[in-house]
């Protein structure tokens, strides 16, 4: 019994430590966007809205980690 509650503890720790991961790589999207925002429109406001390649991207990347970790309501049922 000692050795399935130490399973189940370092699956818990795996899983919290995978929530603050996941939650540091938010506010690195949110941070980098803003500042690739910025400096769009300070220094290239004319031309084409470039940054939301990188918004697209990296948010889609961001979405597929969610559905990975099972934190999207509908993926809950799939995650591993």
């Amino acid at each position: 019994m000692g050795s399935q509650e130490m399973t189940r503890e370092e699956k818990i720790r795996k899983t919290v430590k995978n929530l603050q991961h996941f939650y540091v790589n938010i506010i690195e999207y949110v941070v980098f966007n803003a500042i690739f925002i910025l400096t769009w429109y300070i220094f290239d406001y004319d031309n084409v809205f470039w940054p939301k390649y990188v918004i697209f991207i990296w948010g889609l990347s961001l979405f597929l980690k969610a559905y990975r970790l099972g934190l999207l309501p509908f993926s809950t049922q799939y995650a591993p």
